[in-house]
């Protein structure tokens, strides 16, 4: 959210009444749990993105075997998942590719290509230098480490030297145990110690691959760079990309918090569960069908057909969506840290106030869904 609470892209606002910002969330290492907001102007091209790769300095690639800056970026356009107070939330698979559609001009403006609140997916090439150079490192790795009887050159194990240098730093039993020349002088011994090494190779790729780890370079000098970088960051650089410190809620998240803000708001588990409150709390909400929610026809179509049953993105919608968040904006006894932090969480979890428009819209989609349990796989049931 910007200044004003209220942020849509298109329709009847003049320039002077439309907001200066919009929302944009950006999906960082293809991750569904790492959705950040970022409050960027509508007038802006698209191309100030890459801004936010420059400036922070981690790894928002999938894996180290991807380049460090996307080469491109792609609106979402995966339908998304309603929730019961008409929220709409990104699904775990929002940046798979038939669900992209991409930014062919970078120079066109956001509030020409998404509205407020859509997600955005970096487009990624591999680097191919890095992976030839870790599967390289890793074979070569192995070669050193082929059983003695067999190895073409004696006592050439890699291994076997880490050891060595090892026990010299460290005074340990084990270490030195290891490291002597007879160690694994059997057959059996030397094949079973080659196993698992080869398991630990195999491990390694794959955790590079993964992003479990995932580091922008394994270079010492340009990480000295990356450091003195993140040192040097501040306030002004995460102000200047748009930072707002928000984090898009998970599926299950959203359901965890909403059940929590139930309670809270009723006096506690025992008087919600009393009212009904928590029946089915669980399992409330569902994904939409092509055509409708992230999916719906941009620009937005402000006079939909009433016999339609699909959630029709648009300017009313945005507007009931964000009414809650504005009446805390207009109330005078709210202060501004109040305000700040009610903003932060519309960005991560959306509406949770009670809202006749969007419980409407969720009970007329609700009944022409023919199967209203969660089809998500990575949807868990809560109680």
């Amino acid at each position: 959210m910007s200044s004003n609470p209220i942020a849509s892209t298109s329709g009847d606002a003049t320039p002077e009444q439309a907001p200066r910002t919009l929302d944009i969330y950006v999906r960082m290492n293809n991750d569904f749990e790492k959705d950040y907001c970022f409050s960027v102007n509508r007038d802006d091209p698209v191309s100030f993105l890459y801004k936010i790769f420059e400036t922070v300095p981690i790894n928002l690639a999938p894996s180290y075997f991807y380049e460090n800056t996307p080469v491109g970026f792609a609106v979402s356009h995966e339908p998304g998942f309603l929730t019961s107070t008409g929220t709409l939330l990104f699904n775990h698979n929002a940046h798979k590719p038939e669900f992209l559609r991409e930014i062919k001009d970078l120079n066109v403006s956001f509030k020409d290509v998404v509205w407020d609140g859509q997600l955005i997916v970096p487009l990624w090439k591999k680097h191919t230098r890095h992976h030839a150079t870790i599967i390289s490192i890793l074979l070569v790795w192995l070669f050193t480490d082929l059983p003695a009887f067999i190895a073409p050159i004696p006592n050439m194990a890699l291994s076997n030297h880490i050891m060595r240098v090892a026990d010299y730093f460290y005074d340990n039993p084990a270490i030195t145990e290891a490291a002597e020349p007879g160690h694994f002088s059997g057959i059996y011994s030397q094949l079973a110690f080659f196993a698992f090494h080869v398991v630990k190779c195999v491990a390694l790729y794959f955790i590079l691959r993964s992003g479990l780890v995932n580091p922008i370079t394994l270079s010492w000098f340009k990480s000295g760079k990356v450091k003195s970088k993140s040192a040097n960051l501040s306030r002004e650089d995460l102000v200047s990309i748009g930072w707002t410190a928000a984090r898009r809620d998970t599926i299950n998240e959203w359901r965890d918090e909403y059940r929590q803000h139930v309670i809270d708001s009723n006096g506690g588990i025992v008087p919600a569960f009393q009212k009904g409150l928590l029946k089915d709390i669980g399992t409330r909400g569902f994904n939409l069908s092509k055509g409708e929610g992230f999916d719906s026809p941009f620009p937005f179509n402000n006079n939909p057909d009433e016999n339609d049953v699909k959630l029709i993105i648009n300017d009313e919608y945005l507007v009931q969506l964000a009414s809650g968040l504005l009446k805390i904006y207009n109330d005078p006894e709210v202060s501004d840290i109040e305000k700040v932090k009610a903003t932060r969480a519309f960005r991560s979890r959306g509406n949770f106030d009670d809202n006749e428009y969007l419980q409407a819209m969720y009970s007329k989609r609700l009944a022409a869904q023919a199967d209203n349990k969660p089809t998500d796989p990575l949807v868990k049931k809560t109680e």
